[in-house]
């Protein structure tokens, strides 16, 4: 059996963070690392392709409709 370290939890917690969103500097921080640079070392995965990502997002926010919870209610 595998058992999870502490390390991945870490790792887990601090990924989690990015990929909601939370600004690199905060995570930094929080995570004890002494600057965003040595962040994105340790999670340059997460930021590989943040550019599309970002694109994408932008673009559902362009979609007419994409933020009006009545009319997503409507299609359901």
């Amino acid at each position: 059996m595998k058992y999870c370290k502490v390390h991945s939890l870490r790792h887990y917690y601090g990924s989690r963070l990015l990929y909601a969103g939370v600004p690199e500097n905060d995570v930094a921080d929080w995570m004890g690392h002494s600057s965003a640079d040595v962040l994105r070392e340790h999670y340059h995965d997460i930021f590989e392709g943040a550019e599309q990502r970002g694109r994408a997002a932008i673009a559902t926010m362009l979609t007419p409709g994409a933020d009006d919870a009545s009319e997503a209610s409507e299609v359901a």
